[in-house]
């Protein structure tokens, strides 16, 4: 299989120095079945994640949406509680992406990207998914 289809998919983390981290079970999923597609798995964090983008704060949908586009975002993460029950704002939430790995955040630069096409693919159904959402019909 060729490389540049496991880095589009797949990479799109880093951490320190290092430049590409990758998903390891969606890459050995994709190499034993021979085709790149999404593997993610689906943990109850990632269930919530329709709820917490139902709030809409401050347009978090279209924010989703600009993500989507390959946009990146300005994300202030300072004022975050760590937990899954205290939202207050878009920020709040974006920054819980990023902790949940849905996100890559760039510290030095404060933005947040989708990281790779497996994840951009699990934000699509999210945003298909999500009630009420008059942007569903635009992923």
């Amino acid at each position: 299989m060729a490389f540049d289809g496991a880095r589009a998919w797949y990479d799109g983390y880093t951490v320190g120095e290092m430049v590409s981290v990758y998903n390891p079970y969606s890459v050995m999923t994709a190499m034993a079945k021979k085709k790149y597609e999404s593997y993610w798995q689906k943990t109850s964090a990632a269930e919530a994640m329709t709820s917490y983008i139902n709030m809409n704060f401050d347009g978090l949908q279209e924010d989703i949406l600009r993500l989507i586009a390959g946009e990146e975002l300005e994300v202030c993460t300072d004022s975050f509680v760590n937990d899954f029950e205290t939202f207050n704002s878009r920020q709040d939430i974006l920054t819980l992406l990023i902790h949940l790995g849905y996100l890559a955040y760039d510290p030095e630069e404060g933005l947040a990207r989708i990281p790779n096409e497996e994840v951009r693919g699990e934000f699509r159904q999210l945003l298909q998914d999500t009630k009420g959402n008059h942007l569903a019909k635009l992923v």
